[in-house]
C-alpha cells in the first residue's frame, strides 16, 4: 500500500465523555488517528505509508509466510477472522510451521503525541483464534529518533480469545498518558506456537483518542474503482464542511496537481475521472478549519483492470495480464463496426500439470456461447 515517521491516515470525531475512558477537563475528546488498515495487498508495498517492519506480500497479493500483511478474510478454516471488524481489510500475521528463522515478526507504527494534552488512549480490535496462537506483545519506544533499541512492554496477549472464525472482535484499550508530548514508536511483536499453520492473529480499527480540538484533513473512503475512474467520500473533522483536493502520481512527496475547492464536501460523492488502468495515484486532501487550512494528507488508491474493450478498425489493443493458477477472469473484445476481432497471444503459459485434475483452461468464445 514506511521507513520514517510519517503522519498517518486519520480523521477526527468529537464525542461526549460518556462514551470514552479518557479524562478530559471539558468532557470532550477527539480521535486524531483512526487506522483501518484498508490497504490493497500487493508486492509493490505502495499501501504502507504507516507501517514499518516484517511486512510482505507475493505477486498474487498473498501474505508471505511469517510476515504481517493485509487480508479481507482468513482463507483458512481453523484460524483468523471471517471478515474485518471495519472496512475492507485488516492487519494480520500469516503463521507458518516451521516459522521462518524461528523469530518473532515485528511491525512498528510511528506516532506524534507532541501536541496531545491531558490524556490519551490507544485502542484496537483483536482477533486471536487458532490452535497455534502464541504471544502478541505491544511494545513502545518513547524516543522515536533513536535506533529502536529501547522498547518496553505495555501489554502481552497470549493464546486464543475467540473459539471460531465468526465470533466478535475483542476491543483492547491502553493508556498513553505517560507519553504525552513525545514522538513514540508502537510495536506489535508476535510469535506463534510454531506447532501448525493455525496461528494467524489479526488487528483492526486502531485509534488514538485524546483531549482538545485538532485541525486535521479528515478521512477519505474510496469506492466504485473502475479502470478509468474512482469515487471518494470525505468524512469531516469536527464542524468542518469544506475541503480542497488534488490528484498526483503516487510517488509525489508533497501536494501536487490542480487544487479543487469543494464546499459541503461531507454530503457528496466525488468522482475522479480520466485515470489510467491499474495505476496507483495519490489524492491530496486538506480541510478548512476556523484557524485556516489543515496540512495536506496523502491517500493512495489504485484503479482497476479494464475487461471490456470496443475496438476500431486498425486499432491495436495490448493487454498485459499476469496470470496466476486458478485465476477466473473474462476479457471481452468487440469491434465497433461488426467486423471480426483478431486475437494474438504473444507469450505466456497455463498451469497444465496432467497429474492435477484442477488444470487451468483458456476458453475463447466467438460471441454468445460459441
Amino acid at each position: 500500500m514506511y521507513t520514517k515517521i510519517l503522519t498517518p491516515l486519520f480523521y477526527l470525531i468529537f464525542i461526549s465523555g460518556a462514551f470514552t475512558q479518557i479524562n478530559c477537563p471539558d468532557g470532550q475528546s477527539a480521535f486524531p488517528l483512526v487506522q483501518g488498515f484498508d490497504y490493497k495487498p500487493d508486492k509493490t508495498d505502495t499501501w504502507s505509508p504507516f507501517l514499518v517492519g516484517d511486512i510482505g506480500h507475493n505477486n498474487s497479493g498473498q501474505i508471505s509466510a511469517g510476515k504481517w500483511g493485509f487480508k479481507n478474510t482468513s482463507g483458512k478454516n481453523k484460524t483468523g477472522p471471517e471478515s474485518p471488524y471495519n472496512g475492507e481489510y485488516y492487519l494480520t500475521y500469516r503463521s507458518n510451521n516451521p516459522a521462518p528463522n524461528g523469530q518473532a515478526a515485528k511491525v512498528n507504527i510511528a506516532l506524534d503525541l507532541s501536541s496531545f494534552t491531558d490524556d490519551a488512549e490507544l485502542s484496537f480490535y483483536l482477533y486471536s483464534y487458532g490452535s497455534g496462537i502464541g504471544d502478541l506483545k505491544l511494545n513502545i519506544d518513547s524516543n522515536a529518533t533513536d535506533n529502536l533499541d529501547s522498547f518496553i512492554s505495555l501489554e502481552t496477549y497470549s493464546g486464543q480469545i475467540q473459539n471460531s472464525k465468526t465470533e466478535p472482535w475483542e476491543l483492547k484499550r491502553i493508556s498513553l498518558q505517560n507519553y504525552l508530548g513525545s514522538n513514540v514508536i508502537l510495536q506489535f511483536e508476535y510469535k506463534d506456537l510454531d506447532i501448525d499453520n493455525n496461528g494467524d492473529i489479526a488487528i483492526d480499527y486502531l485509534r488514538i483518542e485524546t483531549c482538545g480540538d485538532i485541525c486535521v484533513p479528515g478521512q477519505v473512503a474510496f469506492s466504485n474503482e473502475q479502470y478509468n475512474a474512482v469515487d471518494f467520500d470525505w468524512s469531516p473533522s469536527g464542524n468542518q464542511t469544506n475541503i480542497q483536493y488534488s490528484v498526483s502520481d503516487a510517488d509525489a512527496t508533497s501536494q501536487e496537481g490542480t487544487v479543487v475547492d469543494l464546499d459541503n464536501a461531507a454530503n457528496q460523492t466525488v468522482t475522479l475521472n480520466d485515470l489510467e488502468k491499474l495505476t496507483t495515484y495519490a489524492l491530496w486532501v486538506r480541510s478548512e478549519c476556523s484557524t485556516g487550512f489543515s496540512e495536506w494528507e496523502k491517500f493512495l488508491f489504485t484503479t482497476a483492470e479494464q475487461y471490456n474493450y470496443t475496438v476500431s478498425p486498425g486499432e491495436i489493443v495490448t493487454v498485459n495480464y499476469c496470470y496466476a493458477h486458478n485465476d477466473d477472469v473474462v476479457y471481452t473484445f468487440q469491434s465497433d463496426n461488426g467486423e471480426p476481432v483478431e486475437l494474438n497471444f504473444l507469450e505466456g503459459t497455463l498451469y497444465s500439470n496432467f497429474n492435477d485434475s484442477n488444470r487451468d483452461k483458456l476458453i475463447i468464445k466467438d460471441g454468445g456461447s460459441n
